[in-house]
This record gives C-alpha cells, structure tokens and sequence, in this order.
C-alpha cells in the first residue's frame, strides 16, 4: 500500500482489521527540534497545534506536481489500521479553466481511486492548521470554484 510507504514502512501488511472513524484529533509542532535541543519551555502551549479533521472536509497539501504546488482532496473517511491513522480522500483536481461570470478557477471532484490515483493518505499529510478547511470550494451551476474569497459566493 503507498500510504505505507509514504511513512518509511517497507512491509506487508497483513491485518484485516480496520476501524472506520468520523473525525481525528492529533496535535502538530511548528518547527523541527534538531537532537539535544531543549524543547520544555517550547512545548508549553508554545508550538503546538491541535487539529482536527472531519469527514467531509477539505484538506490542502503540498504537491510539487502541481503548478502552484497546492494540492486539494475531500476527505470521505478516517480509518485506523495497524496503529496508523489514514485519510479516505478523493481529489480535486483543477479543470484547467476559470468561471467566465466569477473569473474563479474550476475544479472536479473525484471519487477516491478513481482514475487509478490512491485514496488512502497517511495523516503525516496534513501537517498545517491551514491545510484543513482553510481553502474554500462552492459548487455553482454544477461547477466546482475555488472560492479565493471570504464570503461565499451566490
């Protein structure tokens, strides 16, 4: 499975058990600590950030394959296999054109492992409080936009 390799797991895995959830809570630091470095007083509600993924949302990750190098994905499940906590996404992918009456990009929603692309990521990918709900799509005339503003478009 790619998701395991993405964390550095070389082996077979072969349990058959996977629990299903509707939400994940994990906390992230904002910088790397290099070996000896002291990290107590840091770690006093200091660099750390809790975040929290739903069913549903919308996470964003670095993809040096893209242009901007931003990446987009609905999340449609949180299972846990073998100890590691992995997303269920389908892309969204840019469609290439801009909506001529908003001039907002367009996208397509994929279901997950459609047009051979995995549907599992592990959670290590969604390292930034901003990559979860911080980009906004809206579905207009059956058009998927990334919606650059704040308020929601009509």
């Amino acid at each position: 499975m790619d998701a395991y390799a993405e964390e550095g797991i070389r082996t077979f895995q072969t349990c058959k058990k996977v629990k299903f959830f509707r939400a994940v809570s994990y906390c992230v630091r904002d910088r790397v600590f290099e070996d000896g470095e002291d990290i107590e007083d840091y770690t006093a509600n200091k660099g750390i950030t809790q975040l929290r993924i739903h069913v549903g949302d919308i996470i964003e990750f670095r993809a040096d394959w893209e242009p901007d190098e931003r990446g987009f994905a609905r999340v449609f499940g949180i299972m846990l296999h073998e100890r590691n906590v992995f997303l269920v996404v389908g892309w969204i992918i840019a469609a290439g054109r801009k909506n001529p009456t908003f001039m907002l990009p367009e996208y397509k929603q994929l279901t997950p492992f459609e047009n051979n692309m995995s549907g599992f990521f592990s959670l290590s990918l969604v390292d930034e409080p901003r990559f979860v709900n911080g980009v906004h799509f809206e579905e207009i005339g059956g058009k998927l936009l990334r919606n650059d503003w704040v308020f929601r478009a009509v």
